[in-house]
């Protein structure tokens, strides 16, 4: 939520289970983003019916 482009987002996704416990991390980089710009990424994890809740982090 800046003013500036971004190129080169490192998106991460940490996914959890009912205790807290972390599962799996997905990741990508994004590319090319201006500001207010949205764009959509599709994290994934084997363990998805395990997963309660899910953390995710921009660098």
């Amino acid at each position: 939520m800046g003013e500036a482009r971004c190129d080169f987002t490192k998106v991460m996704v940490e996914f959890y289970d009912d205790m807290g416990r972390l599962l799996d991390v997905d990741g990508a980089f994004l590319s090319s983003l201006e500001s207010g710009e949205t764009r959509a990424y599709t994290a994934y994890t084997t363990r998805v019916k395990q997963a309660c809740t899910w953390q995710v982090t921009f660098d």
